[in-house]
């Protein structure tokens, strides 16, 4: 597996990012590391909110999930939340932040003290069983579509997909697995990422997902993690990958572990290398862009539009502070792994770079 393009960084400030250092000035400053191996514990979820289906939705039938990251304060309480992807209305992720928003945790701990820490969850809004499945007509609708992929049929393909309609999880899960099909074929890697991801992120043992689709599924989102630049989020789905097979709710065969394990070391060999890699990120019509980063030093490159700030959601500390061009962003190793939230004006594009 090829693992991205090593480009130059440049000269440019480099700024350590402290949990109480929110300055975008042109200092530098080295954070203290702790010269021993300290234990970590993540925040755990002791007493969950009530989650109120909506209305409307269960009276139409609709149903819905709902990814949210969120802090977890030393209070027990959750902070920060925002929702990272979500299928169904606005209704649902109303439902959800007020659900998470009523939870209480034990916080987490860095060497036995209480700290904030990222944390997140999906909520699933399913009114029906396994045994409802997917409808005939739909499933004759996604062999239709990749009939139409296959035999490079692209006007079909694309008047057949927009006459497809989700009436549950299931089915939403395999339309948007067409989506990824079509997306591979004629789209961006971005767009085909958007679409598999939304076919496997239903719960996190894809219990909703039909048995024939999880393999496809799984190793399509790696392959199109892997393909947009996506390291930190390949090597998630990566272990994700081992843990259910592990569990038995995911087949993989040989071969495909074979492929699975050389992936894996790749990415972790990037991850620790010196070589740098860049991604080419979009701020969507929500006002942010969200990457799982793989290395601990990053500088972003704004081609057009603004970033106003960035936002550090850790293992272990949360950080925001405003964005600084020309500058080289240094995340203490104490941090853990992060993912980056980027926020400015719809429509901006810019390049991230990690080193």
């Amino acid at each position: 597996m090829t693992v991205g393009t090593v480009v130059g960084t440049g000269a440019c400030q480099v700024l350590t990012l402290l949990a109480w250092l929110l300055l975008p000035g042109n200092s530098f400053a080295q954070a203290d590391e702790p010269s021993q191996v300290d234990t970590y514990v993540p925040p755990v979820r002791v007493q969950a909110g009530k989650l109120v289906y909506p209305t409307l939705a269960r009276q139409t039938g609709a149903e819905a999930w709902v990814e949210l990251n969120y802090m977890v304060g030393t209070n027990g309480k959750a902070y920060e939340i925002v929702v990272t992807d979500a299928v169904g209305s606005s209704d649902f992720q109303r439902a959800a932040i007020r659900a998470i928003e009523a939870s209480t945790f034990r916080p987490a701990a860095y060497a036995g003290t209480p700290i904030d820490a990222a944390s997140r969850f999906r909520y699933t809004f399913a009114l029906t069983g396994d045994e409802d499945g997917v409808r005939s007509v739909f499933s004759s609708q996604y062999r239709n579509l990749r009939r139409h992929i296959e035999t490079e049929q692209r006007d079909k393909a694309e008047a057949t997909l927009g006459r497809m309609r989700a009436f549950n999880l299931y089915e939403d899960a395999i339309l948007n697995l067409g989506r990824y099909w079509f997306e591979f074929t004629w789209g961006t890697p971005e767009a085909a990422l958007q679409a598999i991801t939304r076919a496997t992120q239903i719960d996190d043992s894809m219990t909703l997902l039909p048995p024939e689709f999880r393999r496809v599924a799984m190793r399509s989102r790696f392959h199109a993690e892997v393909t947009a630049a996506h390291f930190g989020a390949a090597l998630k789905t990566a272990r994700a990958m081992e843990k259910l097979h592990a569990s038995g709710e995911l087949e993989i065969d040989a071969d495909s572990r074979a492929s699975l394990d050389k992936g894996i070391h790749d990415l972790e060999n990037l991850r620790r290398d010196d070589a740098a890699f860049a991604v080419e990120g979009l701020i969507g019509e929500s006002s942010n862009w969200d990457y799982a980063l793989l290395k601990d030093e990053m500088a972003i490159d704004v081609h057009s539009g603004e970033i106003a700030e960035l936002k550090l959601r850790c293992e272990r500390r949360y950080v925001g502070f405003r964005f600084v061009a020309d500058s080289t962003f240094r995340i203490p190793e104490s941090f853990g792994t992060c993912d980056l939230e980027v926020i400015g004006n719809p429509g901006t594009r810019f390049t991230l770079t990690q080193m």
